[in-house]
């Protein structure tokens, strides 16, 4: 009886919008290959409003980037990832392979809108270096991250975005990505889940199919699903 108790039917993930950049589509998708009975709902939203449904018992899991901003959660690392800039294939920063702060603060940016995880990590070291975002150019804010590359890529101006979201851009030669001179700008991918989720197979084997994925693409890269 217990055991029926705990087998899942109806599995809802929340993802934010970077890590669903990520192999999240391909990973889950496997899970459900592997659980016929169990029937997957993706719902993406920033990392503030799945914990609120993490408490409220409308997810049942979260992925999100940075450190665990739910108190009542626990948290499993599934990756590390860091921040880049996104120029054009053909710009001088593509070919000098870097590009310092002064000169991102000359460029028009379009950057992910507050409150997202990108973003929040981005305003949080330039104020580490004593930088505000008032200090540089943000023309536009899309929460797209499919739309920001297309942007940079028909040079409308240059943006900071995930590594691994930016993957497929830079090796289509769409895009490229170049390090911010000076900044590290490193971060979570975590899984989150109540600490009343008593599903320890389940989510040890979501844990299992992300690394297989990650294993399994040349450059650990997944596919836009945007």
């Amino acid at each position: 009886i217990d055991r029926s108790r705990q087998r899942l039917r109806h599995l809802v993930v929340g993802v934010t919008p970077s890590a669903e950049s990520f192999a999240l589509s391909t990973v889950l998708t496997r899970y459900a290959e592997r659980s016929p009975a169990l029937q997957i709902t993706v719902n993406t939203g920033p990392a503030a409003e799945l914990c609120t449904m993490l408490k409220s018992l409308a997810i049942d899991l979260a992925v999100a980037e940075g450190d665990c901003p739910c108190e009542d959660c626990n948290s499993i690392l599934l990756d590390t990832d860091f921040l880049t800039v996104a120029v054009p294939p053909d710009s001088s920063y593509a070919k000098k392979g870097m590009i310092t702060v002064k000169e991102l603060q000359k460029e028009p940016l379009i950057l992910k809108p507050p409150g997202s995880g990108t973003r929040c990590l981005l305003e949080a070291k330039l104020k580490s270096a004593g930088l505000s975002m008032e200090q540089f150019h943000v023309m536009m804010e899309v929460d797209s991250i499919a739309t920001i590359q297309k942007l940079v890529a028909s040079r409308y101006g240059l943006s900071v975005l995930s590594s691994k979201a930016c993957r497929k851009a830079a090796a289509a030669g769409k895009i490229c990505t170049v390090p911010l001179d000076g900044m590290n700008m490193v971060r979570k991918i975590q899984l989150l889940y109540r600490k009343d989720f008593h599903q320890e197979t389940l989510l040890r084997d979501i844990q299992q199919c992300y690394a297989e994925i990650m294993r399994e693409s040349p450059e650990g890269q997944a596919e836009i699903i945007e």
